[in-house]
């Protein structure tokens, strides 16, 4: 069997699995469906091709009742995929699964262009967030590339591609499912473990303005700005981490974006801190900079969910922020005049900008956040000044 690489620390167990005929229509659910690396694990491929300027899947799941069909590959014949593929259904222990499809010229192992599989989930278990590992190898002008992250930086011998799917069809809460062990559906998704092993600096913010339009006088007494990488065009604005140094611990929020290409030191796992973050993390500003570790954690915040209109918005141009939150916001849209949902662009100053404007409102928002969590906020009026306090909220990520 070919070796395979994990976030979870996997332990391989065996099952057998018996088909279901279709008794409703499918639906599909995975989860991982924009070029967003940032939802990707660093130690697992992206689930599309990266060689091409479209979104192109490598995996679809389709979630029918109790049954997930599973489909790989682009369909092209530049394209394999490895004969088995591997499921977990708690984040912790993986299945294998046997796929079907054509088998590549001369070998007993791969599928050409495209492979299928099934599996078997409670209700319950469709409520939760799900995961499937495939090995694909796409041939390019420079010979076989697997399991790749990027197109820059794919070898040879790359890794496996993760997906995620969960399903609200059996009649439970919308968003990623809880991912714990509790088997209680709706009680909140799977936080993302990821360590970070870097260092910080700090710059003289004095509590001014910042890249993620941040009231000053609203900030925490600790935060940080993170690199062009890892700031995402403002998607990273609010999100909350906890920052180890060497004899203490702090928790902080992303305020700030530290541009890379002015400053080389801001890369992937660096935090710029503000002076005071700093100082309780290693006491000597003239240190300059230290090691630390840290990874994202929720935001331990109180109250529902807001919605921040920037000065100067109107009927003919709107610009929304979304505030106070447990994890970064991905998306947000309104309902237009024919009740259709529309997307409303970010910007990289952290707002949502809608140049034609969305009326007078009152407005139906629907946000997503980095965890697919949906939320909708119904007749929020137009205000300036202070936030709208709407009288919703997402689920906090479980550890």
């Amino acid at each position: 069997m070919k070796n395979i690489s994990f976030l979870f620390g996997i332990s391989l167990c065996f099952m057998s699995f018996f088909w279901n005929e279709p008794v409703v229509q499918a639906e599909i659910c995975q989860k991982i469906t924009t070029k967003n690396v940032a939802e990707v694990p660093g130690n697992f491929a992206v689930p599309w091709d990266v060689f091409s300027n479209d979104y192109i899947s490598f995996v679809r799941v389709d979630c029918q009742k109790d049954l997930a069909t599973f489909s790989f590959g682009t369909g092209l014949d530049n394209h394999v995929i490895w004969h088995e593929a591997y499921i977990s259904k708690d984040g912790k222990t993986w299945s294998p699964l046997e796929l079907t499809g054509t088998l590549a010229d001369g070998s007993q192992k791969w599928y050409r262009a495209s492979a299928q599989g099934k599996d078997i989930f409670s209700d319950e278990q469709f409520q939760k967030m799900n995961y499937i590992a495939t090995y694909n190898c796409t041939n390019t002008n420079d010979g076989w590339r697997c399991g790749c992250r990027d197109s820059a930086s794919c070898t040879g011998n790359g890794l496996w591609t993760l997906q995620k799917f969960t399903s609200d069809i059996s009649g439970g809460t919308g968003g990623d499912g809880n991912g714990d062990d509790d088997g209680e559906g709706g009680n909140g998704v799977a936080c993302k473990k990821e360590i970070f092993q870097e260092r910080a600096t700090y710059y003289e913010s004095n509590n001014g303005p910042n890249s993620c339009s941040f009231n000053p006088s609203e900030l925490p007494e600790y935060y940080a700005a993170i690199g062009t990488e890892q700031y995402e065009g403002s998607l990273a604005c609010g999100a909350c981490a906890r920052v180890k140094g060497s004899s203490r611990t702090i928790d902080l929020q992303i305020v700030d974006h530290c541009p890379t290409a002015s400053n080389p030191l801001c890369i992937r796992g660096h935090l710029d801190l503000n002076p005071e973050a700093f100082l309780r993390l290693g006491d000597d500003l003239n240190r300059g900079s230290m090691p630390i570790t840290w990874e994202y954690i929720p935001c331990d915040v109180t109250g529902n969910i807001q919605y921040y209109f920037k000065p100067g918005s109107n009927a003919d141009w709107a610009a929304v922020q979304v505030k106070n939150t447990p994890h970064p916001i991905k998306k947000f849209e309104y309902k237009d005049v024919s009740g259709s949902y529309v997307a409303v662009p970010r910007v990289s100053y952290n707002f949502f900008v809608e140049e034609d404007g969305m009326g007078v409102g009152p407005f139906d928002f629907r946000v997503t956040d980095i965890y697919g969590q949906v939320l909708e906020s119904t007749d929020v009026i137009f205000q300036l000044g202070a936030p709208y306090q709407a009288q919703e909220q997402f689920l906090q990520c479980k550890e």
